[in-house]
């Protein structure tokens, strides 16, 4: 006969008194970064970005991701030099994708690249984006969309699962030489 231990009845009050005394920390938000023209680089991370979905066989699949990121162009400077690099990581077992990046400043498109990552031994390169473009005339320039939208079916957007988006963007005044 197999002898049952007898536990003290404090002993069993324990957890539940640990769960009523648990602190709750409210994660301090973070503002969304601005991009100053003439001010420098910007990095814009992946929190930053709002996942876009649509159904596929029953499920809500992430299709493409958008940031809105405010632009501080006080001088409304008429010509404006838009410069940005992006990495696009995704799961090692999806890492064939493609994606097209498209920025574009208060509804004017400033810039175009497509993403292409691969799967290599098991691990995934990611999809390197540069984009350098040239705008005259943009002085309403007051917030940068960038989309980054994944190509192909749905059943392969539902398959790639990115896992970190790395921008970093910059925007500069080009002034008329006399």
């Amino acid at each position: 006969m197999k002898k049952t231990i007898k536990w003290p009845v404090w002993l069993l009050a324990l957890p539940l008194s640990a769960m009523v005394h648990a602190q709750t920390v409210t994660p301090i938000p973070t503002p969304a970064p601005s991009i100053i023209v003439d001010g420098g680089i910007t990095k814009i991370a992946l929190s930053e970005f709002t996942p876009i979905t649509s159904t596929w066989a029953g499920r809500d699949v992430i299709t493409a991701y958008e940031a809105l990121i405010d632009v501080a162009n006080k001088q409304a400077h008429q010509s404006l030099l838009f410069t940005g690099s992006a990495s696009i990581e995704t799961t090692w077992f999806a890492g064939n994708f493609a994606a097209d990046v498209n920025v574009s400043c208060s509804g004017v498109p400033v810039g175009y690249d497509l993403a292409q990552g691969i799967r290599e031994l098991q691990y995934s390169v990611p999809g390197i984006v540069n984009i350098t473009e040239l705008r005259h005339g943009v002085t309403d320039c007051k917030q940068l969309k960038i989309h980054i939208a994944k190509r192909g079916s749905l059943s392969r957007q539902f398959y790639t699962q990115v896992e970190n988006i790395q921008v970093d963007f910059k925007i500069d005044s080009i002034r008329s030489v006399k």
